[in-house]
């Protein structure tokens, strides 16, 4: 082989290796290019689950917040319609119960409320003091009163209480008094009044 051929034969084998390493190279390349690829889609997709999963646990959380909220204003409604409605009921029993004044029970109810009010003072001696209207009524209830406490000398006070449909009993000397009267009695059952009261709207709600 002449010095020519080696040449050319030469310059072929480093084509050859060239080429070669190109295509090594571009091959390469290629591989590289998936592989930054595929990373970026993977991490694309990771901070796109990332942002939407930062979003859902924000709208949870908003949704929590709201949820609370309304659950409270609705508890504020409800606990202010209660208050609204044991008010109510509460003013139209007393209307009722002092309205009974002028009704033939009062002398009977008047009768239990004076009974009640001394048995409380426990007093030998009691004083009592209504006002001008039920004056008359006190002193029938009175003769009644003495017969079933006959351990307790009443008397009944000149000076009018500013009370109405009930007394005041007082110790011999001022120093201890109870109020009984009509109103003060249904202020005594306020709450056994609200737990019925409410107990019956609760059915009546459940059943509708």
């Amino acid at each position: 082989m002449n010095i020519q051929e080696k040449i050319r034969a030469m310059v072929k084998h480093i084509q050859d290796k060239t080429d070669e390493e190109i295509e090594k190279i571009y091959l390469d390349a290629q591989d590289r290019s998936e592989e930054i690829k595929e990373n970026y889609i993977d991490q694309a997709e990771r901070r796109f689950n990332g942002i939407v999963l930062l979003a859902k646990n924000e709208a949870d959380r908003n949704l929590r917040k709201q949820t609370a909220r309304s659950e409270l204003e609705a508890g504020k409604m409800i606990t202010d319609a209660r208050v609204d409605i044991l008010k109510s009921a509460m003013a139209g029993i007393k209307e009722r119960a002092e309205n009974m004044i002028s009704t033939g029970r009062y002398p009977i109810v008047f009768e239990q409320i004076v009974l009640e009010a001394l048995e409380t003072l426990d007093e030998k001696n009691a004083v009592v003091k209504t006002n001008r209207e039920d004056r008359e009524v006190i002193k029938t209830v009175l003769k009644s009163v003495k017969k079933k406490l006959k351990n307790t000398a009443v008397i009944l006070s000149g000076e009018n209480a500013d009370i109405k449909g009930g007394i005041i009993a007082e110790s011999e000397d001022g120093r201890f008094k109870v109020l009984n009267t009509i109103a003060e009695k249904i202020e005594e059952n306020r709450e056994k009044i609200a737990v019925e009261l409410f107990d019956r709207l609760d059915k009546i709600i459940k059943t509708s």
